[in-house]
């Protein structure tokens, strides 16, 4: 799944919001959005991505809703 989302989504806010979507069923915070896009920014993408999918899927709202 992150590897479509990488490929479809060059814009790393897009991308942020799809994770969020994909991983909690709700839209990214404006604080968390750009925490995230702070953190995709500051080295590989997909590796960051990688490291941000996994936080997300181990949230408690995941947990929660899934």
């Amino acid at each position: 799944r992150l590897e479509k989302l990488l490929a479809e989504f060059a814009d790393d806010g897009k991308l942020v919001e799809e994770m969020y979507l994909w991983a909690l069923a709700r839209w990214p915070r404006e604080p968390e959005k750009a925490e995230a896009m702070k953190y995709l920014a500051g080295g590989d993408r997909r590796d960051r991505a990688e490291d941000l999918f996994w936080a997300l899927l181990n949230h408690r709202e995941f947990l929660v809703n899934y």
